[in-house]
């Protein structure tokens, strides 16, 4: 049996798009959303947690996965990032509600040791730096409180940043599991290209970040 060159042509044609997607199927699943202080195993984990348990039949329902984990992901980054940046607030916090209650009777430099001193976690100092603020009616909640109100742009940023990432979580978990997904049979030719990417993904990111663990 003869093949003609138009059918010599439109194989040729199909291995070269096959060839471009898996190249770009290398880049989107090599790459990811975790940053240098965060653990790569985690991610790596959560990946393999939705992948399990996400219906798949399609090379776009692995893509959803895909970006469902880097969602959930930036969800759980957004409120480390708020409560990170409250902590951080803390002694200034503390520093600003000492002016009123001291006055003209505290320099600066005595009302900044103690605010320091009170977060230092060197238990005499410490001691010392609760009293003082117990004295003048200062608990933490109302620096934790206060930290808040002067953290509140950035806080309220990333309230907006996860509400898209949850946005984008919602609409993910219905195209992978909503009543109306149509059911759709496996193309052998994509489930090989995923699959050997993602196990190239494993791979590169497993020995990559070792020293977080």
């Amino acid at each position: 049996m003869t093949i003609g060159m138009g059918m010599v042509s439109k194989i040729a044609k199909r291995k070269e798009r096959l060839a471009r997607r898996a190249a770009h199927l290398e880049t989107f699943f090599s790459s990811t959303s975790v940053l240098g202080s965060e653990n790569i195993r985690q991610y790596n984990a959560l990946y393999k947690t939705l992948k399990k348990e996400m219906p798949m039949s399609s090379l776009m329902d692995r893509v959803r996965v895909k970006q469902l984990t880097d969602s959930i992901w930036l969800v759980q980054r957004t409120l480390r990032l708020q409560a990170g940046a409250i902590e951080g607030a803390q002694v200034e916090a503390l520093i600003k509600l000492l002016m009123p209650k001291f006055g003209n009777f505290l320099d600066d430099d005595k009302r900044n040791q103690i605010a320091i001193d009170y977060f230092s976690g060197a238990e005499d100092v410490q001691r010392k730096a609760t009293r003082v603020a117990e004295k003048l009616g200062i608990t933490r909640d109302m620096i934790e409180a206060f930290a808040l109100e002067l953290q509140s742009p950035t806080v309220m940023a990333l309230d907006k940043m996860r509400a898209r990432c949850e946005h984008s979580i919602d609409q993910a978990e219905k195209k992978l599991t909503g009543p109306t997904r149509k059911k759709r049979n496996k193309a052998p030719h994509d489930q090989t290209i995923v699959d050997e990417e993602d196990a190239k993904f494993e791979t590169r990111t497993s020995h990559t970040k070792d020293s977080w663990n």
